[in-house]
């Protein structure tokens, strides 16, 4: 059974990572069941699988699956707040105090800056910051100091772990939860009982929200 990962940029360390991957740098904890029967490609970038030529088994993608003939599995909630690095936090204390900050854009994020300041019942200024395609890069610029970044706490945990990144308004502001990553693999796999059992298993790693103390 082979499974592909492919998630736009950060995903694919950060999902796994949950599930005890963290590539390139540990090695694949997985139940016995799984090896050696499972061969993990990781393939992050922003095409989806294509099933037909048996190359991969399952694919994990951001947003609405475009596949047709495919199961879907949605995979646990995000939570999506601004995150910062320690020493802006020290002036971040309310949603206003985001208005004359850099902000930081993740432009295929599906949750956008917009809907953060429309959540907190504030206009949301006119944005001239620094903006990726891609969330590690956000989530990068953002540790660095550079601005606040609206991201997801799972794709940033190994920064909240470290301490280079905080989430200034935990329990001050309101976050926006949303389902981003969906597992989906093809109804007429070969493999369709060792899928199920894999996804399953996956699932049951990334059940629950990367917890964030306020400041």
């Amino acid at each position: 059974m082979i499974a592909k990962f492919s998630f736009v940029g950060r995903s694919v360390a950060a999902l796994l990572m949950r599930s005890g991957v963290h590539p390139p740098f540990r090695e694949i904890a997985l139940p016995d069941e799984f090896l050696p029967k499972l061969e993990v490609r990781l393939a992050a970038n922003t095409e989806y699988a294509r099933f037909s030529n048996d190359d991969f088994d399952i694919d994990i993608v951001y947003g609405p699956p475009r596949a047709d003939g495919v199961e879907i599995i949605p995979l646990p909630e995000e939570t999506v707040t601004p995150l910062c690095s320690p020493a802006l936090a020290k002036s971040i204390r309310r949603p206003a105090d985001l208005l004359g900050r850099t902000l930081i854009r993740s432009d295929v994020k599906q949750v956008q800056w917009h809907q953060w300041f429309t959540a907190n019942g504030l206009e949301a200024p006119a944005l001239h910051g620094m903006r990726f395609d891609r969330s590690f890069l956000a989530i990068a610029t953002a540790a660095e100091g550079l601005g606040v970044a609206l991201e997801s706490t799972l794709l940033a945990e190994r920064e909240l772990a470290s301490g280079r990144l905080v989430a200034p308004l935990a329990g001050r502001a309101n976050d926006i939860r949303y389902v981003g990553h969906r597992l989906i693999y093809p109804r007429a796999s070969r493999q369709r009982s060792a899928v199920r059992a894999f996804a399953d298993w996956l699932v049951a790693q990334l059940d629950g929200e990367t917890a964030i103390s306020p400041r």
